[in-house]
């Protein structure tokens, strides 16, 4: 019974840092820059969460299997289903994903032209999506195999990073300083997991087929930086279909 409290209790940590560190942004920039940049601030990483959809779906079939697996030992399977959830997240994902860094602005501009300031942030928000989703559901791995505790130290680090950060950035840089803090923060944080599945569990992603997509995946992500300043002056209707 104290294992099952203990347990609780460190996801109900983890679940409100998590809260909490999604919300700093918007409590500080609206503290430090006003209400209307707030508004800027949050439709630019509302945008950027839509990458994230397909993972809450396969998440959904690959979680339950994860107890039954670790208490049997059958580490073999646990990896395979890793690493094809891993892979089906990057390809239904990188379409979202090249068309929110190459046409960020033309997409903003569909909740009005105010609205496009925050184009450099949510291509910087979709870049720490894409460490997410690179990293597989590590965190519904780690939190139900027994290692909730490195989850919930990790998310405080998380958290007092982007609290840190948040307070230097902000003043000077605005939307986009809070979009870097937030976007290292996050690629760390789930680096960081990821570490220590490979450590326990050996699971690896980057070789074999995993590797092809993601070095395609790469070379896409990059093309569509580069062609995004062109892309800014295309109608919002005719970047969405590009």
């Amino acid at each position: 019974e104290r294992s099952i409290y203990e347990y609780l209790f460190t996801q109900l940590g983890t679940t409100l840092l998590a809260i909490g560190n999604a919300r700093l942004g918007a409590l500080l920039i609206g503290y430090l820059a006003g209400t209307a940049t707030v508004g800027i601030y949050a439709v630019a990483l509302s945008t950027a969460n839509v990458v994230l959809l397909t993972q809450g779906a396969t998440t959904s079939v690959f979680a339950p299997h994860l107890p039954e697996l670790e208490a049997s030992g059958d580490r073999a399977t646990l990896r395979h289903m890793y690493r094809h959830v891993t892979r089906w997240n990057l390809m239904l994902s990188l379409p979202l994903m090249v068309l929110f860094i190459s046409c960020a602005k033309p997409i903003l501009s569909l909740f009005g032209e105010r609205f496009t300031d925050g184009a450099a942030a949510l291509s910087i928000f979709t870049v720490g999506m894409v460490v997410n989703l690179g990293t597989g559901p590590v965190g519904i791995l780690l939190g139900m195999t027994g290692h909730h505790r490195f989850v919930l130290h990790a998310s405080l680090g998380q958290f007092l990073w982007t609290l840190a950060g948040l307070a230097v950035c902000v003043p000077w840089f605005g939307i986009v300083g809070a979009a870097l803090v937030w976007s290292i923060g996050t690629s760390v944080f789930y680096l960081l997991l990821y570490w220590k599945a490979r450590k326990q569990f050996t699971v690896r992603i980057y070789d074999g087929a995993n590797a092809s997509l993601i070095v395609a995946g790469a070379g896409l992500l990059a093309a569509g930086w580069f062609l995004a300043p062109f892309l800014s002056t295309m109608p919002a209707v005719a970047a969405i279909f590009f």
